[in-house]
């Protein structure tokens, strides 16, 4: 068994879940990441995410390497390689959420390398009140966009908790 396998072995039974670090707006997050006028941003702490999540959820900030270079990963956490992108995409200044599934093992307890996952996704509890800061409805969103989000919120019972702001990015300084 080559470490190459094992790492990847180990990386089927993981989620990940991306977040943008950053004091403000991003208007490259913004074209990168809405695919249409109708999209919302979530602005919470990393502090607050640290506490949203259970032990199982490993909760870091990508590291990004020149992989042309001179370079391996450091022994460790087996989730490091999940956190790691090439220099190209420093710009995202990433935090990464990585869920850990429990990987089938064989009888004598080496792990089961045929095992396929079935899921491509795992459901994880998460106190909404207490994560989310701040919603930012697309700077290009029509008005009856932000006010479907207010109505969800409201609905919902999260308009006394966070806040709702439509997206001043592209308005005149």
């Amino acid at each position: 068994l080559t470490i190459e396998e094992l790492m990847e072995y180990a990386n089927r039974w993981k989620y990940v879940n991306c977040w943008h670090k950053n004091e403000h707006e991003s208007a490259a997050m913004w074209n990168l990441y809405a695919k249409s006028n109708e999209s919302v941003a979530i602005r919470t702490t990393y502090q607050k995410l640290i506490d949203s999540f259970n032990e199982r959820v490993e909760i870091g900030v990508v590291k990004y390497f020149d992989y042309n270079g001179r370079w391996a990963p450091p022994f460790g956490s087996a989730s490091y390689s999940m956190a790691c992108k090439r220099k190209s995409f420093e710009h995202e200044n990433e935090v990464r959420l990585i869920y850990s599934d429990y990987a089938p093992l064989l009888p004598n307890k080496d792990p089961d390398l045929e095992k396929e996952n079935p899921r491509n996704s795992v459901e994880v509890s998460v106190d909404i009140k207490n994560l989310i800061d701040d919603v930012y409805v697309s700077p290009e969103s029509p008005d009856w966009f932000f006010e479907v989000v207010q109505s969800v919120i409201e609905k919902y019972g999260y308009s006394n908790s966070f806040n709702i702001h439509k997206s001043t990015l592209w308005d005149l300084p």
